[in-house]
């Protein structure tokens, strides 16, 4: 009975380890705003990089229904995506009263 558990256990460990690691939003995003490319790089695990005019930072980022959410050390931004998935539109993209959207790249 303490094999089955723990094999049960094992299981449900190794299942949230795959969900967690696959989404159908991992992926390269572009966005053009006042003459710059942004460009957003949602990565498998929850990790994400955010390149403005050449210069990186590292996010967080995690996804519920239609929403994903953008974390750094300071601050929390809210995206929503597109029915097709193809876009991120984000309302107040950090914190600059700006909206941005994102197409996906590849």
């Amino acid at each position: 009975m303490k094999k089955f558990f723990a094999l049960l256990i094992v299981a449900a460990m190794v299942f949230t380890l795959v969900a967690c690691g696959s989404s159908k939003y991992v992926g390269k995003y572009k966005a053009d705003i006042m003459g710059m490319t942004i460009e957003l790089e949602l990565k498998s695990g929850g990790k994400a990089v955010a390149t403005i005019e050449g210069e990186e930072s590292n996010l967080e980022w995690s996804s519920k229904d239609k929403t994903i959410t953008l974390k750094d050390s300071e601050q929390t931004t809210d995206g929503t995506v597109s029915d097709d998935g193809k876009s991120i539109t984000f309302a107040d993209f950090g914190g600059l009263g700006v909206e941005v959207v994102f197409e996906k790249a590849d």
